[in-house]
């Protein structure tokens, strides 16, 4: 999968990064990392039908809120590509006016 990542100009070289908040918040939270344990179906069957009612919600409010992290993850990375695009044509600009000073 295509992290986002792209040629850092020196300017914007804090800013091409990881998803390093994604991933903290996966150490955070081990409901969130793809190696959570989850109840096997005895187990749940086990439960009151008050608390699986419940564990499902949270299941779906969790599902939800991946989905709205992997939109948001998009997102960040459209925007470093886009800053990463403005400090390029910024060193280009720069490169061509010392460029004219020297003339």
């Amino acid at each position: 999968q295509d992290m986002g990542h792209y040629p850092v100009s020196p300017r914007s070289k804090g800013y091409a990064t990881e998803d390093h908040h994604y991933i903290q918040l996966r150490a955070d939270h081990p409901a969130l990392s793809p190696m959570k344990a989850q109840l096997g179906c005895g187990q749940k069957s086990q439960l009151s039908p008050e608390v699986r009612i419940l564990m499902e919600e949270k299941e779906q409010a969790l599902l939800a809120f991946q989905e709205t992290i992997q939109i948001l993850q998009v997102k960040v990375r459209r925007l470093e590509h886009l800053l990463y695009l403005k400090n390029v044509r910024i060193d280009d600009l720069t490169r061509r006016v010392q460029q004219a000073e020297q003339k």
